[in-house]
């Protein structure tokens, strides 16, 4: 769908309310296909997030649930970088692309340094390996490669950051 926001999850009335399901990427008004993972920054409020594909999750719908391991087997077949890291101002209601081409978007995580966030780090599934995209006062770095696929031992999927340390699951082996 793209991003949501559950404005109280300890209400049951509580509804969830579509915050965007398209971004303006190169001039153009481009669809949220695979929303996957997303993070907020714990300083500015920001939230990251990572569409992983162009290629949307199909609906089963004798099951009535969708199948997301069909598009990300149908993406690593590709072989084309179509994910995005994506971010949300909540204080100017905008999403922006981050960075673009990358092999399955998937787990993002928030690095916070001393007294600011520093960079973010994203799992590219079938590269497979950790992205990082630097951010520095007055303006944005890029993105780079923190951990490449010959050091890594399977497909990364979520990450997560705490401290000095970063923690990334592999569901599966890469041979």
């Amino acid at each position: 769908m793209g991003l949501t926001r559950l404005q109280n999850p300890h209400d049951p009335a509580s509804k969830v309310e579509l915050i965007s399901n398209a971004v303006m990427d190169g001039g153009v008004m481009t669809p949220i296909l695979y929303a996957d993972d997303v993070d907020i920054g714990p300083i500015s409020g920001k939230v990251f997030f990572s569409d992983a594909s162009t290629i949307a999750p199909d609906r089963l719908l004798k099951s009535k649930t969708w199948d997301t391991l069909y598009a990300s087997k149908m993406d690593l077949a590709r072989g084309v970088g179509t994910g995005r890291l994506l971010q949300y101002d909540p204080s100017t209601e905008e999403v922006a692309v981050l960075a673009r081409n990358i092999h399955f978007a998937n787990g993002v995580a928030v690095f916070v340094g001393k007294d600011q966030e520093e960079t973010i780090v994203l799992s590219e599934t079938f590269g497979p390996r950790l992205l990082k995209y630097e951010l520095k006062a007055g303006g944005l770095k890029g993105l780079e490669v923190f951990l490449d696929n010959k050091d890594m031992t399977g497909y990364v999927d979520g990450l997560d950051c705490a401290g000095t340390k970063c923690y990334a699951v592999m569901p599966s082996a890469i041979s």
